[in-house]
């Protein structure tokens, strides 16, 4: 035998044929064979028997009336009835056990109740209930914990454990209830016909319903996706706090109306209802988010709308960890999952469509191109900031990361009728503010390649009274000339970030003597153009993208100044020879 694997695949074989043949069970009793031998596992010939898929029940009733023990185990704890529980195919065989006086009480290595239950065999669960087995045992993790987490044998499985003494306010090692246990389910909704039952038979019993600070924290270990009203609604009638904390999966906690406007598929009516139980739009969950801040995260326009009819300005100004206000996140986020129409999301980033159905608008946005779509979330994040300014958001609100302010952000997503929107609000004062960096907005839209936040910026500049440059030409303001703390104008950091658009517009807006400007470090936007190039590939070729800012710079001192710094010729010369060696490398070396 080449190993113990072996001799027990054999054993099986050959108790397989004795266990089709009642009379030679009788043959080998009779001829003096031990009905109580142990193999080298501590098996029985009844836990052979109750081995096999189809147990031979007149096999077993031989070995029974000849002394074999009921309720022997082997090394591992487990008795016969252990075996027909998590071999047999029917329910014969367990019924066979406990009518002989199997006990399902016996401590074995996999408990009988939970075992029937992840299997769904809910025909031996009744059995072994039925024979006496406990219900509330193991005490760490009981039966009914077990069931409150199955699917579709959840309500009988609860409605037998139940109706057998088990505990409905058990409590695990971790404090865990069977209320708790089945709110932590991934889909929770489906286990709440169970949860009712759980709770009515608390309540019935003496002495043992379930307290308030139970109830919360079962619905403290919500951890399912998107807001579902029945659960939450159900938990409210049992005089759950409407602003109790609930954990989330990442750590810190949210709160049952941010949950709510955080869906994007959520009910006005139910945000509404949380409202009139008491649900504070102003308290805000572990990261200093409220209500407000988590509609605009997940782009619900609808949302939005109603929770700004109900707050006070200060409430739509109030700030989350970082500093930023409804505002920030609205000039800053064009959501990913906006536009979903792919997946028949009821919800997208465009114009609201009236008198069309969810399929209808599917059905009419499915074909947009990219352009269109992009076109669509831009709409829908202006409609977002034109309605908080409406209501009263500060343009002027900076945060405690670096200090921006919302037209900082707008300035970074680049969209140019949401920076001329926020500018008519705060009639360009916003204008002039710094982040931590001494960065203006426009300074933003130069580093971040937006040319046309650059354009509604210093077109809106032009409309300034009094607002010209020192040679009183055509300027505008002066937020060109705005230097950072590193005294870095705009110019600097489009060069040096190689946005050659957007330098373009701002060369049209800068005077000529400011080509020519110094940094802190003695280095000019020209110096910036040419050192800071990076290599971009196009079609298998190479060529250096901020040579373009270089030669618009250059170009732009020659007919300002007539001369060209020496080193940008030298640059220039190095790069072309670059670019031209990349270029027939191939004819070369063919």
């Amino acid at each position: 035998m080449d190993s113990d694997s072996d001799f027990v695949e054999i054993q099986r074989h050959e108790y397989s044929n004795l266990d089709a043949d009642p009379a030679k069970v009788q043959q080998l009793i009779v001829e003096g064979e031990d009905v109580n031998y142990e193999d080298f596992l501590g098996a029985t010939p009844l836990h052979w028997v109750f081995l096999q898929e189809n147990p031979n029940l007149a096999s077993a009733e031989i070995i029974h009336q000849n002394g074999g023990n009921i309720n022997s185990q082997d090394y591992q704890g487990n008795t016969p009835l252990e075996y027909a529980v998590r071999h047999t195919a029917s329910a014969a065989g367990v019924g066979w056990l406990l009518a002989k006086g199997a006990d399902p009480n016996v401590k074995t290595k996999q408990n009988l109740l939970l075992y029937a239950l992840a299997k769904g065999k809910m025909g031996i669960l009744k059995m072994l209930l039925e024979a006496g087995a406990d219900p509330n045992s193991p005490r760490h993790f009981p039966p009914l914990f077990h069931a409150m987490g199955l699917g579709r044998f959840l309500d009988e499985a609860v409605d037998l454990l139940l109706a057998h003494g088990a505990n409905p306010v058990a409590v695990t090692n971790g404090n865990v209830t069977p209320l708790a246990y089945a709110v932590r389910q991934s889909k929770p909704c489906r286990n709440l016909s169970a949860m009712r039952k759980v709770y009515e038979q608390a309540q019935q019993r003496r002495g043992t319903p379930y307290t308030a600070e139970q109830l919360s924290k079962a619905v403290s270990e919500y951890r399912g996706h998107g807001y579902h009203r029945e659960l939450f609604e159900q938990f409210l009638e049992w005089n759950v706090d409407v602003n109790q904390k609930i954990a989330r999966k990442g750590g810190g906690f949210t709160r049952p109306l941010i949950i709510a406007c955080s869906d994007e598929n959520a009910d006005i009516n139910a945000i509404q209802h949380l409202l009139s139980l008491g649900a504070d739009p102003t308290l805000a969950n572990h990261d200093g988010e409220t209500p407000l801040h988590a509609a605009i995260l997940t782009g619900a326009p609808d949302t939005v709308l109603f929770l700004l009819e109900t707050l006070e300005a200060q409430a739509i100004n109030q700030a989350n960890n970082h500093g930023q206000t409804a505002l920030h996140i609205a000039c800053e986020i064009i959501h990913p999952n906006g536009f979903r129409v792919h997946q028949n999301k009821r919800f997208f980033f465009g114009p609201r469509l009236k008198k069309f159905t969810k399929d209808e608008i599917t059905r009419q946005l499915a074909n947009l191109t990219i352009d269109q779509v992009v076109t669509i979330r831009h709409a829908r994040c202006i409609g977002l900031a034109q309605a908080l300014l409406a209501n009263g958001a500060s343009t002027h609100a900076q945060d405690t990361v670096i200090g921006a302010t919302p037209l900082h952000y707008a300035c970074r997503i680049g969209i140019p009728e949401m920076v001329t929107a926020l500018l008519e609000a705060c009639s360009g004062t916003c204008l002039k503010l710094r982040d931590k960096l001494g960065q203006t907005p426009l300074h933003w839209a130069a580093k971040y390649g937006k040319a046309g936040a650059v354009q509604a910026l210093m077109e809106w500049s032009q409309t300034e009274e009094d607002c010209v440059d020192d040679d009183d030409g055509p300027y505008g303001c002066h937020q060109p000339y705005m230097v950072d703390e590193q005294r870095r104008l705009p110019i600097h950091l489009a060069a040096m970030k190689g946005h050659d658009n957007t330098l373009e517009v701002l060369l049209r807006y800068t005077s000529a003597r400011y080509y020519e400007a110094q940094d802190k470090d003695g280095r000019t936007p020209l110096w910036y153009a040419s050192y800071w190039y990076k290599d971009v590939g196009v079609w298998g070729c190479d060529h250096y993208r901020h040579d373009d800012c270089a030669g618009k710079l250059r170009r732009k001192i020659e007919s300002a100044r007539g001369a060209v710094p020496v080193y940008y010729y030298a640059f220039a010369a190095v790069a072309s020879s670059l670019a031209l060696a990349v270029i027939f490398r191939d004819a070369v070396f063919a």
